[in-house]
């Protein structure tokens, strides 16, 4: 009897620790397919950090990457959500965590009022200007890449799914996995976007898209839920398509 296709786009560590809270979550039913719409290459070095007295992290990626590059977690650090926060204190930081996107990142930094500098790492392509914001409420802050992300291809089975009868799900944590998604060509009927903001949603509209869920928290667990109520769906539709389950 055919599945859903759940098609995780983001990098394979991260990939596979959303399908591992799926799982713990008791959501399946589903065929997995990965294939990342980006890699995650760190940089050369870090910046220097003289004088920097404490970290901003706003991916689990950023994280990785800095340690990676020898960084010591004897800074502490602000994390923008559960799964960023998470990874940080599994590499020793003590860390400072928002509810899971940039704003909240700010207002939580803003309301702790550190002396700063402070230091926001990140990857190439990143949403907001923490930098700019934090250091004209007062708190001194520099921003440094620390990490590239280059976008890749789908591969033959995520396209293979993509042209099929088969409803594919596919979970959406950032802007730019929206506009890459878009610009990737599908012949099937039944894509069903679980979008982890309004942000995210708008960069994948208009895409031919069957169903739509944003998710109510900018997390992992919200993020899930949409999933969850994706795959309900994705089922009526293939009892649709084969009322007999044959």
């Amino acid at each position: 009897m055919d599945r859903p296709v759940l098609l995780m786009t983001r990098p394979r560590a991260a990939s596979e620790r959303f399908l591992a809270e799926l799982a713990g979550d008791g959501i399946s039913g589903f065929t997995t397919i990965i294939s990342p719409l980006f890699d995650i290459q760190p940089a050369e070095q870090l910046p220097d950090l003289s004088g920097i007295k404490g970290l901003i992290f706003t991916s689990a990626h950023g994280v990785t990457s800095y340690c990676d590059l020898g960084g010591s977690p004897a800074l502490p650090c602000f994390a923008v959500g559960p799964a960023t926060a998470e990874t940080a204190r599994k590499h020793g930081f003590d860390v400072t965590s928002s509810s899971g996107n940039v704003e909240d990142l700010r207002d939580l930094i803003v309301s702790h009022a550190p002396s700063g500098p402070l230091m926001h790492l990140h990857g190439a392509h990143v949403t907001g200007d923490l930098k700019r914001i934090l250091s004209t409420k007062g708190i001194p802050t520099q921003s440094a890449v620390i990490y590239d992300q280059p976008e890749r291809p789908l591969n033959n089975a995520a396209v293979d799914a993509l042209n099929s009868r088969l409803p594919v799900i596919i979970p959406l944590f950032s802007p730019r996995s929206g506009r890459l998604l878009t610009c990737t060509e599908w012949k099937g009927t039944s894509l069903l976007v679980a979008a982890m903001s309004d942000v995210v949603a708008e960069a994948i509209s208009g895409g031919g898209i069957h169903s739509l869920c944003v998710s109510q928290a900018p997390n992992s667990a919200s993020l899930r839920n949409c999933v969850a109520q994706l795959l309900q769906k994705a089922c009526s539709l293939l009892d649709e398509q084969d009322p007999q389950g044959l």
